[in-house]
C-alpha cells in the first residue's frame, strides 16, 4: 500500500459557550438596535429584554464582526421592564460586564453618584459604575441594610475593553470586585448583611440611578446571576470573551 504523508490536521480550539452556564440576565453582542434581547442560558436569561424608545444606544464599532451597544455619555440608555430583583438578590449575586470606556467625566467619591453600567433605577442601592473622584475607576457599589454604603474602586485603562466583575454572598461574608483576571478587592465598610430594600426597581443600563450621569462607551457583554459565580465560572466566561474577540485581551 502506498503511503501518503499528509500528516494530521490540528483541531481548532473550541470556544467556551456561556449559554452552558446559568445566568439570570445575559446580553451578548451583536447589538443592532433597541430592544436588546437576552441570550438563552441554563437560567432565566432568555426571557430578558432591554429597550428604550427615545434615546437608545447605537450599534457601535464591530469587534471581530459583532457590534456592541454604544452610549454617548449624555442621553442614551436601556431599561428592562422587569425589576433588577430578577437579575440578582439582596443577599447573593454576581454582576459582570465587558465594556469599553471612551471617556470619563462626572466621577465621584460617592459610589452611587457615578456613570452607571447597570443600576437599580431611582433607588441607588446597587450598581456597576465607572468614575470615582479621579475619573479612572471601576466602582462596585451597594448600600447595605446594616453597615450602609460599601464600595470597591479599581483603576482601569480607558479606550480599551475590560471585564469587570462584582459578586456577593451574605452567608459567607463575600463582597468583592475584580478587573479582568486580577485579584479580588473586598468592598469597604465591614461584613455584608444584605442590600438595602427589596431591589424592586427597574434594571437600568447606561446611567446612574438618578439619570443624571451617563456612560460614555460600549458594552460587549452584560451578565448577572442570583448566585455567586465561582472563579472558575467567571474565568470560563472570560475565556469566551477572549476566544470570541481575539482582538481584545481581558
Amino acid at each position: 500500500m502506498l503511503g501518503f504523508g499528509f500528516g494530521s490536521r490540528a483541531k481548532a480550539a473550541s470556544i467556551f459557550d456561556p449559554a452552558t452556564q446559568s445566568w439570570d440576565a445575559l446580553f451578548l453582542a451583536p447589538y443592532a438596535s433597541s430592544p436588546w434581547a437576552g441570550t438563552a442560558s441554563l437560567g432565566t436569561s432568555g426571557s430578558r429584554s432591554l429597550s428604550e424608545a427615545t434615546n437608545p444606544p447605537t450599534a457601535g464599532t464591530p469587534v471581530n464582526g459583532k457590534a456592541p451597544s454604544t452610549y454617548n455619555g449624555t442621553t442614551q440608555k436601556l431599561t428592562d421592564a422587569a425589576d433588577i430583583s430578577t437579575y440578582i438578590t439582596t443577599t447573593e449575586g454576581t454582576a459582570t460586564a465587558c465594556i469599553y470606556v471612551a471617556g470619563l467625566t462626572g466621577g465621584s467619591a460617592t459610589g452611587y453618584d457615578n456613570p452607571g453600567i447597570l443600576v437599580d433605577l431611582a433607588a441607588g442601592n446597587f450598581g456597576l459604575h465607572v468614575g470615582g473622584a479621579s475619573n479612572d475607576k471601576f466602582v462596585a457599589y451597594l448600600y447595605d441594610s446594616i453597615v450602609g454604603a460599601k464600595k470597591a474602586e479599581i483603576t482601569i485603562p480607558l479606550t480599551t475593553y475590560i471585564y469587570i466583575q462584582f459578586r456577593w454572598k451574605a452567608s459567607t461574608g463575600t463582597c468583592e470586585a475584580r478587573l479582568n483576571g486580577g485579584a479580588w478587592v473586598p468592598l469597604s465598610a465591614g461584613a455584608m448583611t444584605s442590600i438595602n430594600g427589596t431591589l424592586a426597581s427597574l434594571a437600568a443600563v447606561g446611567r446612574d440611578w438618578a439619570q443624571t450621569k451617563f456612560f460614555n462607551g460600549s458594552i460587549l457583554a452584560l451578565a448577572c446571576s442570583k448566585t455567586l459565580k465561582t472563579d472558575g465560572e467567571l474565568d470560563n466566561f472570560r475565556a469566551y470573551l477572549n476566544g470570541t474577540y481575539p482582538s481584545i485581551s481581558v
